[in-house]
């Protein structure tokens, strides 16, 4: 089945279907259905959707699996909220109000510390949001990079990658890490750097760009902070 399409799964909504994560206790894949108000969950063993998690709302962005809590945690740009959800029953447990105008697009999540990473897309001020896991609160408000859209974690490394493709101060990829997480530095990428992936075997960082008029990507080592 090598470079071949294995399935194709219908998830029921009548837009697309955008950033997804997998739950590798339960096999599943998680998928957000940005603009139908709705996540859905897929058995990654038998490519069958098991579950529909409904009443969410506008511009669903990143869906992430916490081991630390067993959780499914969803950001939601348009009501500037984060979405617990059950993987087990596939459920709405809680829904958080972020008390600050971060309006959410990525979401990164360190399991040892509890703390997550919101990639706010706020383009008048431009920041970042640590939220603690354990008391679903803001842990802190970090002014020196923000307005993006991808951010990964990487627990090899420690570090939160931030792609704040719109920060004012032009285009960045933002480095955070340590506890609490704190902002480290900011490398200068392209308008198009919306998202971010490191590459452990190499010890490189990649964030999409365009080269010539056609798709690239950057890419840069780790810097030293």
């Amino acid at each position: 089945t090598l470079d071949t399409v294995v399935a194709r799964i219908d998830t029921g909504g009548r837009g697309h279907a955008d950033l997804l994560d997998y739950a590798a206790p339960l096999k599943k894949v998680y998928v957000a259905n940005r603009n139908d108000g709705f996540m859905t969950a897929i058995d990654a063993v038998t490519n069958t959707v098991v579950g529909r998690i409904d009443g969410l709302g506008g511009a669903l962005e990143q869906p992430r699996y916490n081991p630390a809590d067993g959780m499914v945690y969803l950001s939601g740009n348009a009501d500037n909220v984060l979405y617990q959800v059950d993987p087990g029953s596939d459920t709405l447990v809680n829904t958080f109000p972020i008390e600050d105008a971060c309006h959410p697009n990525g979401l990164a999540i360190n399991p040892e510390t509890n703390q997550a990473l919101l990639a706010c897309s706020n383009r008048q001020r431009p920041h970042t949001v640590i939220w603690d896991l354990n008391s679903q609160k803001i842990a802190s408000v970090i002014e020196e990079s923000g307005c993006g859209d991808g951010a990964v974690y990487v627990a090899k490394k420690d570090r939160f990658f931030f792609a704040a493709s719109g920060f004012s101060g032009g285009p960045v990829l933002g480095i955070f890490g340590g506890n609490p997480v704190r902002f480290l530095t900011n490398v200068p990428t392209q308008r198009t750097g919306s998202w971010v992936e490191y590459d452990e075997t190499h010890d490189l960082v990649y964030v999409p760009a365009i080269q010539d008029g056609k798709p690239a990507l950057v890419s840069f080592p780790l810097p030293a902070v």
